[in-house]
């Protein structure tokens, strides 16, 4: 494996992206130290925390999502179980995603065969993209155990915990690596990162619930970081299970990128045909034959998801009933004082998120485009601008709507059907529901358009991170009583739940208005800048 060079891309590396790094760092440490801060006012005694771990303890719904709670009168436990799920997830993408930039990414923009041809090795950039991953990894973990000390939790499982959640990350970096060396798009990288990264959810997920199969805990490094036990019991020998898979990833990827071509994966793509289809005549029809693919996958994603939570509605519902403290946790998650609907939204509003992710990431295409030269042949054409923009906004919008109101769909038809109610009007209603809430992803994909023509290059970081922020509030802010205006600033919390409530009009017509004038706005600064600003 040769990494002649490979400090020096190192060292590039983490400077191009130390921004991202610094901002991604902060943001998750920064909502691990909320949580850690409001237990003592939620719980404040001893009685009501072994009350809510009794209610837990029967409900397996919440405990395929956020993990096992192994000690309920720990705050730092509690903590733990809350965050570290979702946390590990999000992490371990931007981590991921930060891999991909710095290896396909490059190679794709010619900038690998530039380096190449001077003294640096075939594996070198795989070292660079290492290193931008692992740092951000690191950083994370110095901030969220600084953080969590600082709120007064133990020293011991405060780091446990943060080395713990790092673990995941340093393990989805090498999967990121070795992804890089097996396909030769940005795309198929970083979409075969994520579908790794959700399979690493799932898996204890499905073991946390089901007795016969709680082995899968153990094929997770999620798994790894619940069974950590920090502020319960603090096993630090689990994180040599993610040193050494990660590691070993690391140097797969670096032998990996001896053994192929320059600019290719190993996985070969398949080859296009050398005439456009008869129905591709414009932008749109163009945006939707390169986004097909991802379309598809997360509609189906996220049916899938609605008839899980379809499913866990009916089994969840009666066990619940009856215990105060989990019918208050469950009401601050979803907003509804009905248990059912209150689990239903939850589960709506992450599919919501979804749609939402999805919305940027098409619109930031077109950055990518731009940047990457393949736009300026596209406009070459007899193509404007506007339709250029219009072409993936246009699936943007449309593939945001179909993702929430499929999910909502198959939701409210698998809870009708588990539980003999009027099928079609359960579905229907859920669907609406889906359909409300995709207003929100429509904001964001308009939002994620105008970055693209007023930011240039910059549009991508800004966006994600605005988008994170808000998913981190969402997840955390209605149980944590975040001041109001914090709240507000996420459209979803301005999505009140339907079917619980009356539909939101106002909310509705103000987010299709501020849609339609950040488009307007994006149209006209993209028609007066040059080519990537």
């Amino acid at each position: 494996m040769n990494i002649a060079g490979a400090p020096a891309l190192a060292r590039l590396a983490l400077r191009r992206d130390r921004i991202r790094i610094l901002i991604w760092g902060l943001v998750t440490a920064g909502m691990v130290a909320s949580v850690a801060s409001i237990w003592d006012e939620l719980y404040p005694t001893a009685q009501s925390r072994l009350e809510l771990a009794a209610a837990l303890a029967v409900d397996p719904a919440l405990s395929a999502v956020l993990g096992p709670l192994f000690d309920p009168l720990s705050t730092g436990a509690l903590t733990a179980w809350r965050v570290m799920s979702w946390l590990t997830v999000v992490l371990g993408l931007a981590a991921g995603f930060l891999v991909t930039r710095n290896t396909r990414a490059q190679e794709a923009a010619g900038v690998s065969e530039l380096v190449g041809s001077t003294a640096v090795g075939r594996s070198a950039p795989v070292v660079a993209g290492l290193a931008s991953g692992w740092g951000l990894s690191l950083l994370f973990t110095l901030l969220a155990a600084a953080s969590m000390i600082a709120t007064g939790l133990a020293v011991n499982g405060s780091v446990l915990f943060a080395l713990a959640a790092g673990m995941v990350a340093f393990v989805v970096v090498g999967v990121a690596a070795v992804n890089a060396q097996l396909f030769h798009t940005s795309r198929a990288t970083n979409s075969a990162t994520g579908i790794v990264v959700a399979v690493l959810f799932l898996l204890p997920g499905i073991g946390n619930v089901s007795h016969g199969l709680h082995w899968l805990v153990w094929a997770s490094p999620i798994g790894w970081a619940q069974q950590a036990r920090a502020f319960a019991g603090d096993r630090w020998s689990i994180l040599l299970l993610g040193l050494v898979t990660g590691l070993l990833l690391a140097t797969v990827a670096g032998w990996l990128a001896n053994r192929r071509d320059l600019g290719s994966g190993l996985s070969a793509g398949r080859a296009g045909s050398a005439t456009a289809a008869a129905w591709i005549k414009n932008p749109f029809s163009l945006a939707l034959r390169l986004d097909r693919g991802w379309l598809i996958g997360w509609v189906l994603s996220a049916a899938l998801l609605g008839v899980v939570t379809g499913f866990l509605i009916q089994t969840s519902v009666g066990l619940v009933t009856g215990n105060p403290q989990l019918e208050k946790f469950l009401a601050a998650l979803g907003g509804s004082t009905k248990i059912a609907e209150a689990f239903g939204l939850t589960e709506l509003g992450i599919i919501g998120m979804i749609a939402g992710g999805f919305a940027i990431s098409t619109i930031l295409r077109l950055a990518a485009d731009e940047e990457e030269g393949r736009a300026a042949h596209l406009l070459s054409a007899p193509v404007s601008r506007r339709q250029w923009l219009g072409g993936h906004a246009s699936i943007a919008v449309l593939g945001s709507i179909a993702i929430c109101t499929v999910g909502g769909f198959m939701l409210g038809l698998t809870y009708a059907s588990a539980g003999h109610l009027g099928v079609a009007q359960q579905a229907l209603r859920w669907a609406a529901s889906g359909l409300i809430l995709s207003t929100a992803a429509v904001l964001f994909a308009a939002v994620a358009l105008l970055a693209v023509a007023v930011l240039g290059r910059l549009a991508g970081v800004i966006t994600w991170t605005l988008f994170s922020v808000i998913v981190g509030v969402g997840f955390v802010g209605q149980i944590l009583n975040l001041p109001r205006w914090m709240l507000d600033l996420s459209p979803y919390n301005h999505l009140p739940g339907y079917p619980a409530t009356s539909p939101p009009w106002m909310s509705i017509a103000v987010f299709i208005a501020l849609s339609v004038l950040a488009a307007v706005i994006a149209d006209q600064a993209i028609q007066r800048r040059d080519s990537m600003a």
